[in-house]
């Protein structure tokens, strides 16, 4: 039974049905209970809908309405943890190891007589402690830092918006005892905005509190891709109305009128700090985290789209996608051969955004694997290597990141940027191992693992780049775990065809405190992608991994018939921090990403 007496059908496997079934089954008893059996009928008419409702939000593989907050607009509450001058009310000493003995020459006799009894450097280092006044009240903050000298500044205050009191504005206008340079100040305020950074959109919801569709309660927030309307809905009852009309606010607006709760500690703008550059590079991050740790259910490939399609209507880029069954018509097959088994509504797709018209300007590409969920594919992994897989469209968020840090700075380029996104799923009519498809660019593979399937999504769009030709290609992806064994989880991988071009990228990842490693794209190997039926096969199960997924992908970014030579970086990057760490917790995480800006902003400029 559904809304208004009306039939209302959801398909359901055995187990949901079952749950669909016994849920039924005891509000019906419950009910029978109370009321001995009368009007039940009319009574099973709201728990039967109520049921079918929450097993469409939380039980289904499409979640329409996406997440419950789009990442693209919470990533701008990177600005509530900053405050201006007029508010402060602490000031807050930021001391290098190195000059403690510096710092304490100049404090009051008291505050002196304070840090020895706690033991001096020693035990105060990496801590905040409050520093009295004269008098013996407390009064300022310092934080001692001990942290390496290589990350010092940049993460030195990311550990103190959660250690220090939520009741306060912070200024740290001074380093060391000396006032901060432009650079130290951009460092500080981004540190700190790094470390106010949490993932709570499914925080207190509290889905199964009283029942199974109480998380129905509380309505989610629209998809950005659904404009939002001030109408009443169709749905409202006359009850409903009556009391709006009475002027009793129902409890929704109620909940609404709330006060927020405070952020937490807020950090005094430095006046040396160029806010517009630290607001771009954390909010870009905010939101890569948000996409990364949003989890598949309500972070498909529509969601993706439609995440892309805000970032490009915010920035005046042009945004365009292919979807389903078109990616074969406008000849993406292996977008289409690794996406195609996953359910309707989740279709494969080639998501596209264009930014910047002067033709004088250089053309960088932007390509990044967005494999919403992976399950394997009929290669199908195990059950604690799968749970991370959320994660392995990765390379899509960076890419996504990449472009609002790119177009939020201004930086002299022609922006394009490329995301196959999909899901790996496993179905009837996936690929097997053994099948042999064909590229944009004709190249054939044979597939001899479908576990394998980032590298083919990022081929077609690779080989679309290659047929324009660019400046610039960089591709980011989760692409192997052979780059993690390499160098942990902490440090991408870097692959190029000129090893010049991840020279400088190395070196503008140090000088933002954002490393990255190179590879070498060692030719040699590429007999080992041979195949006896194909011009490539896939994964040749050979060790060296993550250099034979970039020997892959290189093969697509030459141009058909020669006459390009691409300069092209790839990034095999982990996805997710798996440690935590101030300004870096556990969980999704840009790695690469202010390394490749930073590449980008010295080569090319701002407008």
């Amino acid at each position: 039974a559904g809304e208004g007496g009306k039939e209302s059908t959801l398909m359901l496997g055995p187990a949901r049905a079952a749950v669909a079934v016994m849920l039924v089954a005891q509000q019906a008893a419950a009910l029978g209970a109370r009321r001995g059996g009368r009007g039940l009928r009319s009574q099973l008419q709201p728990v039967a809908s109520g049921t079918v409702a929450a097993l469409r939000t939380l039980g289904s593989g499409y979640s329409p309405s996406g997440p419950p907050t789009s990442p693209l607009q919470q990533s701008k509450r990177v600005a509530e943890f900053f405050a201006e001058e007029e508010d402060a009310t602490k000031e807050l000493h930021l001391v290098e190891r190195s000059r403690y003995s510096d710092f304490v020459k100049r404090l009051s006799d008291n505050s002196r007589a304070w840090l020895s009894s706690l033991g001096g450097r020693g035990k105060v280092e990496g801590r905040w402690v409050l520093l009295p006044t004269a008098s013996g009240e407390p009064h300022d903050y310092a934080f001692i830092n001990n942290l390496a000298p290589a990350y010092g500044q940049l993460y030195a205050t990311s550990g103190l918006p959660k250690q220090l009191s939520k009741d306060h504005a912070y200024d740290m206008r001074r380093y060391n005892g000396a006032a901060l340079s432009p650079e130290s100040a951009d460092r500080a305020a981004l540190g700190w905005a790094l470390g106010c950074y949490s993932f709570k959109t499914y925080k207190g919801r509290a889905p199964f509190a009283g029942s199974m569709w109480s998380r129905t309660a509380t309505p989610r927030a629209p998809s950005p891709a659904v404009a939002a309307t001030d109408e009443p809905s169709s749905t409202d009852s006359g009850e409903a109305a009556e009391e709006d009309a009475a002027g009793e606010a129902p409890e929704d607006d109620v909940a609404a009128e709330e006060e927020p709760p405070p952020p937490g500690a807020r950090m005094v703008w430095p006046a040396e700090c160029n806010r517009d550059t630290v607001m771009a590079l954390a909010r870009s991050t905010y939101f890569v985290r948000d996409l990364i740790n949003t989890p598949a259910l309500d972070m498909g490939p529509a969601h993706l789209e439609a995440e892309a399609a805000a970032l490009a209507e915010e920035f005046g880029a042009n945004f365009s996608s292919v979807v389903g069954d078109d990616l074969l018509e406008h000849n993406y097959p292996q977008i289409h051969a690794v996406g195609r088994a996953a359910e309707p509504g989740r279709e494969p797709r080639l998501i596209k955004l264009a930014w910047g018209e002067d033709e004088s300007d250089p053309l960088v590409y932007i390509v990044g694997k967005g494999v919403c969920f992976d399950t394997g594919g009929l290669n199908i992994k195990t059950g604690p290597t799968m749970k991370e897989m959320k994660k392995d469209m990765a390379g899509g968020a960076q890419a996504l990141g990449l472009a609002m840090l790119i177009m939020a700075t201004n930086l002299r380029v022609r922006l394009r940027v490329l995301v196959p996104a999909v899901e790996n799923s496993v179905g009837g009519n996936a690929i097997r191992p053994g099948d042999v498809i064909t590229s944009r660019n004709g190249l054939t593979t044979e597939i001899t693992n479908t576990d394998a399937e980032g590298r083919l999504v990022l081929a077609d769009a690779l080989a679309e780049a290659a047929e324009e030709g660019s400046d610039l290609c960089i591709d980011f992806a989760t692409l192997t775990g052979a780059a993690r064994v390499a160098l942990g989880g902490d440090i991408p991988a870097v692959l190029t065809n000129k090893p010049e071009l991840g020279t400088e990228l190395q070196r503008a990842g140090d000088e933002v405190q954002d490393p990255v490693w190179p590879l070498p794209l060692h030719r040699p190997y590429r007999r080992d992608l041979n195949s006896n039926v194909a011009d490539l096969r896939n994964s040749p199960g050979t060790p060296g991994g993550a250099i034979m997924a970039a020997l892959y992908l290189y093969e697509f970014t030459l141009r058909v018939g020669g006459g390009y030579t691409p300069n092209w970086l790839h990034l095999d990057f982990n996805g997710a921090r798996l440690q935590p760490a101030p300004g870096r917790p556990l969980g999704g995480d840009a790695q690469g990403m202010r390394a490749v800006h930073e590449m980008l902003r010295k080569r090319y400029g701002t407008r």
